[in-house]
Formats: structure tokens, C-alpha cells, sequence
């Protein structure tokens, strides 16, 4: 029913069983020793000494499930595309994300049913691409028989997105297309209590957090915006 939820604990299952070398000493990232060097910490753990909210930071990447509404039971041979996101330094850990990806073909993806001998769904990789959505560019980055995992070359610059800033004119309409949790005041924001000013605020916070994790402090005028 949540497949942004089931496609990140896969990601970090596949990262943690292909990637992580302490998995069969400690249970948690929290607690290992090496979390400061790993990529599964990096990316789905992601852990700071100094972050201002609690040793947890916000994590370099988002998932865009499939948008199919409450589909929840995909046939033999249909095609599952969803879309993962990498921000600012974490670019450079892009070949660990592919390589865990082609990983679900070993783990499954989906809840493990007795009609299917109590397994996950079986999942087959066939291709992998790069797309920049401000600019229509894409790029295939892993093919099913490729022996080698192509670096991507679109980023998403500064200037594109002030480019796409400048073009806006008028109302802006936020459409929720995936269940979103939002805090406020240590309490869960209903649909009904929704304002702008709550989502910005959150949105500002994960800037803030993902920038001093993974680029530089912005220190914008939060209080002002």
C-alpha cells in the first residue's frame, strides 16, 4: 500500500547486505564504529555528531514511487518505474545506489505471499537513467547487459532551477501525491490544520539539514522568509 516505504527498505537492505562489512557485529548504524566512512551510513543512516536536531540527519536522497494510485499487486512480466533523487555531494555515491538496486534481484521487492511460496516478488533490472526534469535530458546510465555503471552527467544546477523560478507567475498549487507526514510544534499536522507556512517550514528545515550534511551552511533568513 506504501510503495515509497517498501522501495526505501529495500534500498537499505540491499545497501546494508551488499555494502556494510559490520552488519554481523552490530545491529544498528548508530552504534558502529565505522559510520563515519560507510555509504549505507551515508545515504540511508545518515548519521552527523553536530547536527542541530539530534544526531540523525536528514537523509541525501527522495524516492518517487509509482503514481498508480492503490494498485498494490503487480502480474508477471509488468513493469514497476519509480524515480530516487541524490542531492549535492551525494552524487558521488551514485554507483553504491545502482549496484544495491540491481541488488533486489536477489532480495524481491514487495510482501512475501504463500501463493508465492512465502517469497517477495521477483524483480529483473532492465535498464537504469539519468533525467533531469527542469531540462528533458536523460541518459541511460545501466543497461540489463551492461558490464559497466555509467556516471550520470545531468545535474540539476542552481541556475536551471532559477531559470524555472523566473517562468512562474501568479498562484502556485501544491498537489500531495504521496502520503506526507508533517510535524509542527511536536504535533502531527492534519489535513484539515495544513497551512503554507508549516510546509515551508519544514521544507526550509530539510534544506538547512541536507546543505551543512552534504554542501555548505546556507544561514538564509529563515525568520524573514
Amino acid at each position: 500500500e506504501h510503495k515509497g516505504s517498501a522501495l526505501r527498505g529495500a534500498l537499505y537492505h540491499a545497501l546494508r547486505n551488499r555494502f556494510c562489512t559490520m552488519r554481523d557485529v552490530t545491529p544498528e548504524c548508530s552504534s558502529c564504529l565505522l559510520w563515519q566512512a560507510c555509504p549505507v551510513c551515508a545515504l540511508v543512516s545518515t548519521l552527523s555528531a553536530d547536527n542541530r536536531t539530534g544526531r540523525d540527519a536528514a537523509r541525501p536522497y527522495t524516492i518517487q514511487p509509482p503514481l498508480d494510485g492503490v494498485r498494490t499487486r503487480y502480474e508477471p512480466g509488468e513493469s514497476l518505474v519509480f524515480g530516487l533523487t541524490l542531492y549535492a555531494e551525494a552524487l558521488r555515491l551514485f554507483p553504491y545506489v545502482v549496484m544495491a538496486l540491481c541488488a533486489l534481484e536477489e532480495g524481491g521487492l514487495g510482501r512475501a505471499l504463500p501463493e508465492n511460496g512465502w517469497r517477495r516478488g521477483a524483480v529483473a533490472v532492465e535498464s537504469i537513467w539519468a533525467e533531469n526534469p527542469l531540462t528533458g535530458e536523460a541518459c541511460e546510465v545501466l543497461r540489463e547487459d551492461a558490464s559497466a555503471v555509467s556516471f550520470p552527467s545531468l545535474p540539476i544546477t542552481h541556475k536551471q532551477v532559477l531559470s524555472v523560478a523566473r517562468r512562474m507567475q501568479g498562484a502556485l498549487r501544491v498537489e500531495f501525491l504521496t502520503p506526507t507526514r508533517l510535524v509542527y510544534r511536536a504535533g502531527l499536522v492534519k489535513p484539515g490544520n495544513l497551512r503554507f507556512s508549516v510546509l515551508l517550514a519544514r521544507l526550509l528545515d530539510r534544506l538547512e539539514s541536507l546543505a551543512r550534511q552534504f554542501a555548505s551552511p546556507l544561514e538564509a533568513p529563515y525568520a524573514e522568509l
